[in-house]
C-alpha cells in the first residue's frame, strides 16, 4: 500500500484493539529453508504464537494476531506474507480506523505529507533504506485522502512509474483512497497549488 496521511491516522492512532483489528487478516508463515532456528521471533512475540519445531520456527495460526513483530525482528527473510490477499482488507480498514479518528474533527486537523526519502518498504522495520525516488517536497491538505492521491500522482510523475511499480506490483494502494473516499473520508479529486518551486535551482 502507502504511509501516508490515511495510515498515519488509521494505524497511527488506532488503539491496540484496533490495530489488531486492522491486521487480523493478515497471518505470517515461516519459510522452513530460510528459518535458522535463531528463536528471536519466539522471544518478539506477543502472544505466544510461535513455537519451536525441531529447528525450524512455527506460527500457529489461531493464536496469531498478525501484529507483524515476527517480521520485524527476522533478519533472515524467513517471515512471509502473503501480501496480496490481505493487503486490500487491511488497507480498507485502515481508512474506516482513519475515519473514526477524525470524524468530530474535521474542522480542527490539517495533513502533511513529506513526500521525500520516499523508500520502498515502511519505516517501522528500522533499517536504513535507500529512496526509489527524488525528493519531491512537502504537501499539505485538509483532506487525508486528497493529499495522498496528489502524493501518488506526484511519485507517478517524477519517478516515471506508479509508486507501486516502484515498490511492490501486487499492492495497489488507491484500495485504501477509494475506499476512504467511497465512506466519506475525503475526497480524490484534488486542485495542486505550488506554493514554491525550486525545481529548476
Amino acid at each position: 500500500g502507502m504511509g501516508g496521511a490515511v495510515k498515519n491516522l488509521g494505524m497511527g492512532l488506532a488503539s491496540r484493539k484496533g490495530k489488531l483489528r486492522q491486521h487480523s487478516s493478515v497471518k505470517p508463515w515461516i519459510d522452513a529453508p530460510k528459518c535458522t532456528g535463531c528463536g528471536q521471533c519466539i522471544l518478539w512475540c506477543p502472544e505466544n504464537a510461535i513455537t519451536m519445531n525441531g529447528d525450524v520456527a512455527v506460527i500457529n495460526e489461531e493464536i496469531c494476531i498478525g501484529c507483524g513483530e515476527c517480521l520485524t525482528v527476522c533478519h533472515f527473510g524467513a517471515v512471509q506474507y502473503n501480501w496480496k490477499t490481505s493487503s486490500d482488507q487491511l488497507q480498507k480498514r485502515m481508512a474506516e480506523h482513519a475515519l473514526g479518528s477524525i470524524v468530530n474533527k474535521r474542522d480542527k486537523v490539517c495533513f502533511f505529507n513529506v513526500v521525500m526519502n520516499v523508500t520502498k518498504d515502511c519505516d517501522c522495520l528500522g533499517t536504513k533504506q535507500k529512496p526509489i525516488i527524488p525528493d519531491i517536497g512537502i504537501l499539505a491538505s485538509f483532506d487525508p485522502v486528497a493529499i495522498d492521491k496528489a502524493s501518488l500522482d506526484l511519485i507517478e510523475e517524477n519517478g516515471g512509474k506508479s509508486l507501486a511499480q516502484l515498490s511492490y506490483p501486487s499492492l495497489n494502494p488507491m484500495i485504501q483512497l477509494e475506499h476512504g473516499a467511497k465512506i466519506g473520508l475525503g475526497e480524490l479529486e484534488y486542485e495542486l497549488v505550488k506554493i514554491i518551486d525550486r525545481s529548476h535551482e
